[in-house]
């Protein structure tokens, strides 16, 4: 008897404590996948913003190692675009007054920007998640589509990750000068 009410006494306050949780928490777990939805949105493959798939593509699921190879996929391309930028301003520098020096304005920091992914299946049936990632504040970037803004900056950037062959592809990075 004491035994069951124990038990029924720790089935709830365990229940309590699960669900008292941070009911704010910005972290999705569902269906198996864990991201930050405060830096990260995903858009379904649909008539209406088909414009950043190939024709005939079709809808992709996403899972917890895409996730992870999104990730690591993105790091690499702006490691890569950072290290090159970066000797490009050393040459540069060497004739400009200290005060114009600003490589913030051309070095990526990842942690300052947030993120679009919209998966699919190429007519080469691989597939590719397209990604846009912006720094501005942008209220509706989780209900649509996030375009570069008219101004010369890294504040806006985007590329193609093909999950199939581990790559990245078709890396823009919005240096607006008109």
């Amino acid at each position: 008897m004491q035994r069951g009410i124990f038990t029924l006494l720790v089935a709830f306050v365990t229940s309590v404590f699960f669900s008292c949780g941070d009911s704010n928490s910005e972290i999705i777990r569902d269906k198996g996948l864990d991201y930050d939805t405060t830096r990260i949105a995903l858009f379904d493959l649909d008539s209406s913003n088909k414009e950043w798939a190939t024709p005939y593509s079709t809808p992709a699921a996403l899972d917890q190692q895409d996730f992870r190879a999104i990730d690591s996929l993105l790091r690499q391309c702006i490691n890569e675009y950072d290290s090159m930028i970066k000797l490009k301003l050393e040459e540069m520098y060497k004739s400009l007054p200290v005060n114009y020096h600003k490589p913030d304005y051309f070095v990526i920091d990842l942690k300052k920007y947030r993120r679009q992914y919209m998966p699919y299946i190429d007519n080469n049936y691989e597939k590719i998640v397209h990604v846009n990632c912006f720094c501005s504040e942008r209220p509706e970037w989780k209900k649509r589509r996030i375009y570069p803004a008219k101004e010369f900056s890294n504040c806006y950037f985007s590329l193609k990750v093909d999950l199939s062959a581990k790559t990245f592809k078709a890396f823009y990075i919005n240096h607006y000068a008109g």
